[in-house]
């Protein structure tokens, strides 16, 4: 950059100016860079250490919330998947509630780190105990809530787990009871004490 010139070019304050790239090397300190009046940044590249104050916040960003209007049976002695046929909001078609319905997916070109979060609250029960858990391709256990005995209150169990996900996988909530019969879960109208499952790419 010289002389306020991009490459000798058109005036990096200039309106009518479009900047594929800029670039600031060779030990170059820039104090202050100002995006502003809906202008687009594809992509920003950070080589070392970022400060900053405010929100970042990112629509594109892969992230749904599903839950359940629906009183769901639970197995004795079984692990049984969660099915979730409302969506809350899915950015990056992450879930189906055609298919698959108990599955959140990691859709084509979004690989990372993803924070899932899941929580079920059992029926009134006052023998056998009650688990959660949350799976990766149903085969790999993310995190488990041991089992809780007595749900005479209902129990309303809530977890969470980090992960590394690649397009494809996907995410399942399950719960576990051993009451020594077929048990419900869920409500069709108190959101409450309705099943939910939700995951983000954090980075």
């Amino acid at each position: 950059i010289e002389t306020g010139l991009l490459n000798g070019s058109a005036p990096l304050n200039s309106s009518a100016s479009t900047h594929a790239s800029l670039s600031v090397t060779g030990g170059t300190t820039l104090a202050n860079l100002n995006v502003s009046g809906g202008t687009t940044v594809s992509g920003i590249t950070v080589s070392s250490n970022a400060t900053i104050n405010g929100l970042i916040r990112s629509t594109g960003q892969t992230v749904c919330l599903v839950y359940s209007q629906a009183v769901q049976d639970l197995a004795n002695n079984a692990w049984t998947g969660v099915s979730f046929e409302v969506e809350e909001y899915d950015v990056g078609g992450m879930h189906s509630t055609a298919a698959n319905t108990s599955r959140v997916t990691v859709p084509t070109g979004s690989s990372g780190t993803y924070l899932v979060l899941g929580a079920v609250r059992a029926s009134v029960n006052s023998s056998g105990s009650f688990a959660v858990r949350v799976r990766k391709n149903d085969t790999t256990a993310l995190a488990t809530i041991p089992a809780i005995p007595n749900c005479d209150a209902g129990a309303g169990l809530s977890i969470f787990a980090v992960a590394n996900l690649n397009a494809a996988d996907y995410v399942t909530l399950e719960a576990y009871q051993n009451s020594g019969s077929t048990m419900s879960f869920g409500s069709t109208s108190d959101r409450t004490v309705q099943p939910q499952l939700s995951a983000v790419r954090m980075f």
